[in-house]
């Protein structure tokens, strides 16, 4: 493994952590979420991302609502009923 690839694993692995504690999550939850397909672009895109803030990378990725997560199961069905998010 060359340097590069090295800082770009490095990258990735410290943007997953960040997100994870801005959402709240799991890291495990948030490279689910991300998916193996995500991991390789977030990869690939590494060498020209390192030069954005973690914020901006953050955005275009995490664009799943994680307050379901911790919701009430009985929220979450009748949100399902309803076919909306409830208030």
């Amino acid at each position: 493994m060359t340097a590069k690839e090295r800082n770009d694993y490095f990258y990735v692995c410290a943007l997953i952590e960040y997100i994870a504690r801005e959402t709240l999550n799991h890291r495990g939850d948030i490279v689910k979420a991300i998916g193996e397909e995500g991991i390789k672009k977030l990869l690939h895109d590494a060498e020209m991302d390192h030069c954005l803030s973690f914020e901006q990378v953050s955005d275009k990725i995490s664009e799943f609502n994680t307050d379901l997560y911790y919701q009430n199961p009985d929220y979450l069905e009748w949100s399902y009923r309803d076919g909306k998010l409830l208030d």
